[in-house]
């Protein structure tokens, strides 16, 4: 048998073969249709829990990142020459003297009806002081420094 060319010299398909295929499985189609039942799934629940999960672990992540940045940047020691010792000055970090400050940084993360929520800080009186007062902000200047950080970290896409 022969196979037809078009104008081009291309070999074309049969019309009447191509025309029975596609009848043929329209009406196995239509003969299922009767027979299949139909089910939906809703797993609008299931998305909601894995992306509010994925939001704490990233709050988790980025509130993590600013307290280990906050003890790195606070580790510089206080330097003893001889009789003179060299301090931290004003819009420094503060120099660590006993290590009690960088040792009592700690986080937190609240979830409650607004959204998830992570804290840094430290339970030192002086720590206040120090990032109130004496303009040796450790915490607040910290946060700045990484706040690109933080952003890529809380936008960046959901991977399973």
């Amino acid at each position: 048998m022969a196979r037809q060319r078009d104008a081009k010299g291309r070999f074309v398909a049969d019309p009447n073969k191509q025309q029975k295929a596609t009848f043929d499985a329209h009406q196995r189609r239509a003969g299922r249709a009767g027979t299949r039942q139909q089910e939906i799934d809703w797993y609008i629940d299931d998305v909601l829990a894995k992306i509010s999960m994925t939001l704490r672990q990233r709050v988790m992540i980025a509130t993590e990142l600013v307290a280990s940045e906050t003890v790195r940047n606070i580790s510089i020691p206080v330097v003893y020459s001889g009789s003179t010792e060299i301090r931290s000055k004003p819009g420094e970090y503060p120099r660590a003297d006993t290590t009690l400050l960088r040792k009592t940084i700690f986080t937190t993360i609240k979830t409650d009806r607004f959204g998830t929520s992570g804290y840094v800080g430290t339970p030192q009186d002086y720590g206040v002081i120090l990032e109130l007062k004496m303009n040796r902000s450790f915490l607040r200047r910290t946060l700045n420094e990484q706040r690109k950080r933080i952003y890529r970290i809380l936008t960046g896409p959901i991977r399973r």
